[in-house]
């Protein structure tokens, strides 16, 4: 009965109700992205000011973090041949020269 429920509750959806849904799903998604990219940034500034082993460290953690956050964007992005084509070149094991 629950599976009924759900599956027609999915089918009452209209396409603008999925549009809406998946920008907003975007929306979130790169606001976290962003948000990630300044943390990194001023993990970085406080590595260069003062390049220790702890700021070396938090700059590292904020790369590692901004990634995540930029990865789960990469289902949003259509059609960019420059992303794609560094993307190649800089994945181990690619068989892309430059």
């Amino acid at each position: 009965m629950l599976a009924l429920t759900v599956a027609g509750a999915a089918q009452a959806q209209t396409a603008r109700d999925v549009i809406t849904g998946y920008a907003d799903l975007a929306l979130v998604k790169h606001t976290g992205s962003l948000f990630a990219a300044w943390v990194l940034d001023a993990a970085i500034d406080a590595f260069v000011a003062a390049p220790t082993a702890d700021t070396h460290r938090a700059a590292k953690n904020g790369w590692l973090s901004a990634h995540v956050h930029y990865q789960q964007t990469e289902a949003y992005r259509f059609g960019n041949a420059a992303v794609d084509a560094w993307r190649a070149r800089s994945t181990p094991g690619s068989s892309m020269k430059d």
